[in-house]
């Protein structure tokens, strides 16, 4: 799941969105978009100190 994550995340897409909510003239939802990042991040390094069978 994080290398699909991954292939599909494009930093400009904020931009994009940020250029789309300008021109509408709505509302900036600041950190909205990049998700990915962390995400992709928290998936290839699960939590450590948990139980095999509480990952599942």
């Amino acid at each position: 799941m994080a290398e699909r994550f991954e292939t599909g995340h494009d930093p400009l897409v904020e931009r994009y969105w940020r250029l789309v909510w300008t021109v509408n003239d709505w509302h900036i939802v600041p950190g909205h978009m990049p998700f990915q990042p962390w995400l992709v991040q928290a998936l290839r390094h699960p939590r450590t100190g948990e139980s095999e069978s509480a990952r599942r």
